[in-house]
């Protein structure tokens, strides 16, 4: 048998799931972005 928090919380995620993968898709992008960006510096900086 499930408490009240347990309810409403299977609820929210319910509820709120595809906000969280959106989320979670939009950092990686950033963060993969970023690391390229990192990486073409760092061989700029090896060729000088």
């Amino acid at each position: 048998r499930k408490t009240g928090t347990e309810k409403s919380l299977e609820a929210f995620l319910k509820d709120n799931g595809t906000y969280y993968v959106t989320l979670g898709h939009v950092a990686l992008d950033r963060l993969q972005k970023y690391l390229q960006k990192l990486i073409r510096n760092l061989d700029q900086l090896k060729t000088c």
